[in-house]
């Protein structure tokens, strides 16, 4: 079981591909069902017991703990952050850029692997993260170019006519990045990203961020909340299927005849808080 959890990232994308071997290029429909189940299972889990990161945290802190208080907050970051991307969508969406690079960065160095740690200068440190966090966003984005643009162009992003980097600058990124104390996680991820250069872009980059992302989010708050990873899933349920019924509503309010941007918006919202708290996960005495 331990293996899956640290390679489950390769397991899925390798269990795609074949797919795609036995049957060929594969129906949206299944991409829709195939990203939508991951994203149920895992990627919207890890995200869900952020009230529970809060609760530790104050408690280290010598804080009290109010869960109705803490709620307002929350939805008031994910309310102001949705009037940003109604008001200025270029900034909300260069912000959501540099939040997810930071985001995917930090988590990857911050996974539970070993006890050792790096000492590293901050700066360093800093660097590093953004470096690997830099190289899996452009690795994704690198390899799916025609995919992307035409995203961009729904959701009217003005940079659909931008000259993508050299996928090149991708692997001097994620060779910057690298951490050997963390080297499993680090190795997950890269043959993540590479097997899924020749798969579509949504189960390539939800194996990632569900394989990948969400299993280092969640052994990190496992460790932190000192609760074996099933029985957190297991308690965080409800709060899972919360999060996916308002992502539900949501889409179907704002949906007109475009797609991915309400999902992307959605995820956005979602993302700007719980990094906020992730990130004070990390920063935490003996996380």
């Amino acid at each position: 079981m331990d293996i899956m959890w640290r390679f489950s990232g390769v397991i899925l994308v390798s269990i795609y591909s074949l797919l795609m071997l036995l049957f060929g290029k594969l129906p949206m429909e299944f991409d829709y069902f195939f990203s939508i189940t991951l994203l149920c299972l895992l990627g919207v889990s890890h995200g869900a017991g952020d009230h529970l990161i809060a609760q530790k945290l104050s408690t280290i802190l010598g804080y009290t703990f109010h869960l109705k208080l803490f709620i307002f907050y929350y939805v008031g970051i994910m309310i102001l952050y949705l009037i940003g991307w109604l008001v200025f969508p270029y900034l909300c969406f260069l912000i959501f850029i540099g939040i997810s690079i930071f985001h995917f960065g930090e988590l990857e160095h911050h996974s539970p692997s070993t006890n050792q740690t790096d000492r590293l200068p901050k700066i360093l440190e800093f660097l590093r993260t953004i470096s690997l966090g830099t190289g899996i966003l452009l690795w994704i984005l690198m390899s799916h170019q025609d995919e992307i643009s035409s995203i961009l162009v729904e959701m009217k992003i003005p940079l659909d006519r931008i000259h993508f980097i050299h996928p090149a600058w991708s692997l001097i990124f994620l060779a910057l990045g690298f951490s050997k104390t963390h080297i499993q996680s680090y190795l997950n991820t890269c043959i993540t990203l590479f097997i899924g250069t020749y798969i579509p872009l949504i189960p390539a980059f939800i194996c990632y961020f569900s394989g990948c992302h969400a299993i280092y989010s969640l052994r990190s708050m496992s460790k932190f909340l000192e609760l074996p990873i099933l029985l957190l899933l297991k308690k965080l349920i409800p709060f899972s299927l919360t999060a996916l019924l308002l992502g539900a509503v949501f889409v179907f309010f704002f949906m007109k005849q475009v797609l991915f941007g309400p999902i992307f918006i959605f995820l956005s919202v979602l993302t700007l808080p719980h990094f906020i708290l992730m990130h004070m996960l990390v920063k935490a005495p003996n996380a």
